[in-house]
């Protein structure tokens, strides 16, 4: 309860937070294992309580008195599953330690750690709801392992730039804690620590880094790794340094202890670990009334900067066209602990007017940091590796701004203003209906006698849309698309809008679509010229190893409702792909990679059989073949190169060689003109927000005889970074 009320702020003069902190504990979490085969952590998570509950030092009894600890043993218990029995298959065979052949994380595998802000996954979802709803800690630690042939603890501060929206406190108390571990490994003699080094303070999106924009002073650790359990050797002339704060393996003053090489194993990890975990419960529990009245002060600054300072809120404006994807990012901030509000009538703000029902996020709140920088643009700093050198990449994205990424318009509101206005517990989405042609309803959620239609039109400008065209497909009605735009009786839609025949297959299946969807359709009295549509019959190509883009892929067309099979590559060198399928999908993933199957350059094979390997040529034939008989092949991102590689297409990826002196783009959002005259564009209107991560550009070769390549956007010819 006083963490809850110190965390609101509202209502509670410094006086009362202090006498609140001093009779509070501080909430500490400790979480481990996100990645699954960072196997150290889950098992330092059991000494971490034996220790508490059976020590009976002064020290521990400060920590048991001062403090409450949330261990969560396991992030990803089900991966940790995975990895552990796999790894036990391999023991004692040249595989020992190697790669499992699937992800861990059945969407996201490694990439169960980059969903904090989209809280895509249950997983993340969970823990929010943990953190944030019902616990609201002043402190977290997240065990995290990294290579092997470096430093052999990461310990935090971490490496600049700092995000410009995290409270300055948030920097000064990792320095402290960060501090007081790393003295404390040093007191214990474990050599090979570094701090200011690699990992960056300017993305939220991890486990780890989201608690910054949430006033919670939060830290990882980076141990070095072993093949999962097996120890390895490292020669001293091995040893490397970082990129970033660590140029070359000496001593310096953010590493002035080398570890000199040798063994290193599963017990040094969970060593190091343990040691880092009891100094940081050791100094929150000894600065506890400091944490309790920092988070207080934190919360109270950003509600008094969003009454003082712009932008004073965003206005997240209900579109008919996709209020759907608009309730998604509306759900995603609440699940969060973001205040968001509904307006229960017209307002002006910026002279602008809104009509009731719209939603603001108002920045006088104590999670101003995190609204704030999920909806706004992102800059990156122009640092160099040295000056006048190469650029210094971050250590993940330089930009993620959800209205760009979910292709949302929202508004900054840049002076006060004046609204009624009730706070949102959940979503509340406008109900599906039909409208007449001149814009009357007719019914919600059908169709009546009086108001029969030949058909009715879905514009393709809304995410939803997608999911009630696959359902109407799966139910046997009958889809087109539109060659010409439609209009008439009050009804202007796109080219390329979806018309459903209103037989009585197709009225049923329309009535149940709209039924959980905030569609609107429109009767139209005949159906035009279009393509008629079918259910795709869709192949993903799932490689052994596990892709994370091949999960996402899954996640989004399990969410969209579209059937799909897996094809491995036995499915792909042996079965009839024209015959079973419309199209193949290639997740995003290097032209050696698929057709080899190994992800790095390596002497000996990762994966035993029937894993081992990937399309090799007779795959790859096979994907050509199954193009030459009519197939499309969508290849996602990197694995544009095989399709250049193996088609011989008119296109060259005019990227694939340059250096980051010469083009640098890490993790941006770009935009992109798009050729609406095209299917495959409809719904984007004439630019599309594209993210970009060292990914490819193309320019067209002359025509191969009669092929020749139609580019479907174009990066704009004015500076095209978001």
């Amino acid at each position: 309860d006083i963490a809850r009320r110190l965390r609101g702020a509202s209502g509670i003069d410094e006086s009362q937070a202090r006498q609140l902190s001093e009779r509070g504990k501080a909430i500490v979490a400790i979480t481990a294992n996100i990645h699954s085969t960072e196997i150290g952590s889950s098992q330092t998570a059991l000494e971490i309580a034996y220790r508490l509950a059976t020590d009976d030092s002064a020290e521990t009894q400060q920590m048991l008195d001062n403090a409450i600890l949330l261990l969560v043993p396991s992030l990803n218990p089900d991966g940790q599953v995975l990895v552990c029995d796999w790894y036990e298959k391999g023991l004692g065979t040249p595989l020992e330690g190697g790669r499992l052949p699937w992800l861990y994380h059945p969407y996201a595998g490694h990439d169960n750690n980059r969903d904090w802000y989209m809280l895509n996954l249950v997983e993340t979802r969970n823990v929010t709801r943990f953190l944030y709803q019902e616990w609201f800690p002043q402190a977290l630690y997240d065990q995290h392992e990294m290579g092997m042939r470096g430093p052999r603890l990461f310990v935090p501060p971490y490496f600049d730039p700092i995000n410009p929206n995290v409270h300055p406190l948030i920097w000064r108390q990792i320095a402290v804690a960060g501090s007081e571990v790393a003295e404390r490994l040093e007191e214990e003699r474990r050599s090979g620590v570094v701090s200011s080094a690699s990992y960056d303070g300017w993305r939220p999106g991890d486990m780890d880094t989201t608690p910054w924009w949430h006033n919670v002073a939060a830290l990882i650790t980076e141990a070095a790794s072993v093949r999962i359990a097996s120890p390895v050797f490292v020669k001293k002339e091995e040893l490397v340094g970082e990129l970033r704060g660590l140029p070359a393996y000496t001593a310096q003053m953010n590493f002035p202890n080398p570890w000199p090489g040798g063994w290193w194993r599963l017990r040094d990890i969970v060593d190091y670990e343990l040691t880092a975990a009891l100094g940081f419960l050791q100094s929150c529990a000894r600065r506890k009334t400091d944490l309790l009245l920092d988070s207080w002060r934190m919360n109270h600054d950003a509600i008094e900067r969003g009454r003082t300072e712009a932008p004073y809120a965003f206005v997240l404006p209900w579109r008919s066209s996709d209020v759907w994807t608009l309730g998604r990012l509306i759900d995603l901030l609440l699940a969060a602990g973001v205040e968001v509000h509904r307006a229960s009538a017209p307002f002006a703000a910026d002279g602008v007017s809104y009509p009731a029902g719209t939603c603001v996020v108002l920045m006088a709140q104590p999670l101003r940091p995190y609204a704030k920088d999920l909806l706004e643009v992102q800059r990156y700093p122009d640092r160099r590796v040295y000056p006048g050198g190469p650029p210094e990449p971050p250590y993940d994205e330089a930009g993620w701004t959800l209205p760009f990424k979910m292709g949302l318009g929202v508004v900054a509101v840049q002076q006060r203003f004046d609204a009624r206005l009730e706070q949102l517990t959940s979503v509340r989405l406008p109900k599906g209906e039909i409208v007449g042609a001149r814009g009357i309803p007719v019914a919600t959620g059908g169709l009546n006698a009086a108001g029969a239609a030949v058909a009715v039109a879905l514009s393709p400008d809304g995410n939803a849309v997608t999911i009630a065209v696959n359902r109407l497909l799966k139910a046997g009605a009958e889809v087109a698309w539109s060659d010409e735009p439609i209009q008439g009786g009050g009804v202007s839609l796109p080219r390329h809008s979806y018309v459903v025949r209103m037989d009585a297959k197709g009225a049923a299946a329309m009535a149940k679509a709209i039924e959980d969807l905030p569609l609107t359709a429109y009767a139209v009295p005949a159906i035009p010229n279009g393509r008629r549509l079918a259910a795709p019959r869709v192949g993903l190509y799932q490689p052994w190893g596990g892709i994370p883009d091949e999960g996402w892929t899954r996640w989004v067309f399990d969410q969209f409702e579209l059937p799909y099979k897996t094809l491995h590559n036995e499915n792909i060198r042996r079965d009839d792909l024209a015959r079973s399928f419309d199209v193949i999908i290639l997740p995003s993933m290097g032209a050696r990679e698929i057709i080899s199957g190994e992800a790095s350059v390596q002497g000996s094979p990762t994966l035993p059989a029937p894993y081992a390997g990937g399309l090799w040529s007779e795959g790859a034939s096979k994907l050509a073949e199954f193009v030459r008989a009519g197939g499309t092949l969508v290849a996602l991102d990197a694995a544009s190169d095989f399709a250049i590689q193996e088609l011989g297409l008119p296109v060259k990826n005019v990227l694939a060689d340059r250096r980051p002196r010469e083009f640098f783009c890490p993790g941006s959002i770009l935009q992109v003109d798009v050729d609406a005259r095209h299917f495959l564009t409809a719904g984007f209107g004439p630019t599309a927000d594209i993210f970009f991560l060292q990914s490819p550009a193309f320019d067209l070769a002359p025509a191969l005889e009669s092929q020749a390549a139609v580019p479907l956007a174009v990066y704009t010819a004015r500076q095209p970074l978001r």
